[in-house]
């Protein structure tokens, strides 16, 4: 029998099995590396795509909050604005009001009997302090004070005797409950 040597052929057919993985390796490797190359490639332009937007964002963001704060200073500009009108109109609407209760006060104190001595004037109350000769005329000028209409009630806080210029006299404070004023309706716009 003839013995053929197959080894050689073996050998070579190994050697060929070899090259091949090596060759398919080498393929698999730069066919990955080509992969994750256009993947970080693709990542990489969307990170700046979103960096770009997130910019653009900002500046938006910083345009609207400049806007926001303007809009806030033009409202408190126009809130004072309301305010000093509503008090212009308060001012309007009493112009004259003191005048007219000064003279009305100057009608209703009994005369040579009795002075005021002081008077303060709030939004609900009058009150008043003085000097009269005796108590019959606090009671008189209380009459009047209730009689005028301007009260809804007149109130003797205290009347206590004392002494001007060597004579006896009755020191008063009265106090005068105002009508409450209806608010004005404000229109809404």
């Amino acid at each position: 029998m003839i013995r053929i040597n197959l080894l050689p052929f073996r050998a070579a057919r190994k050697k060929e099995n070899v090259r091949r993985q090596v060759v398919v390796f080498i393929l698999s490797l730069i066919l990955v590396s080509v992969g994750l190359y256009g993947v970080h490639n693709y990542l990489g332009g969307r990170v700046y795509n979103l960096n770009e937007t997130i910019a653009s964002k900002k500046a938006d963001l910083s345009y609207y909050e400049a806007q926001v704060a303007e809009v806030k200073r033009l409202q408190q500009h126009i809130d004072m604005v309301g305010e000093r009108l509503n008090t212009i109109r308060d001012l309007e609407r009493f112009k004259g009001a003191q005048i007219q209760m000064m003279e009305d006060m100057t009608t209703r104190v009994v005369e040579k009997r009795m002075w005021l001595e002081s008077l303060e004037n709030t939004d609900n109350s009058l009150r008043l302090q003085g000097l009269a000769l005796d108590n019959t005329t606090v009671a008189n000028f209380m009459k009047k004070l209730e009689a005028s209409g301007q009260f809804v009630s007149v109130d003797l806080v205290n009347v206590v005797r004392t002494t001007y210029l060597e004579q006896s006299m009755k020191k008063f404070v009265i106090v005068c409950n105002k009508p409450v004023a209806a608010e004005p309706e404000k229109k809404e716009g």
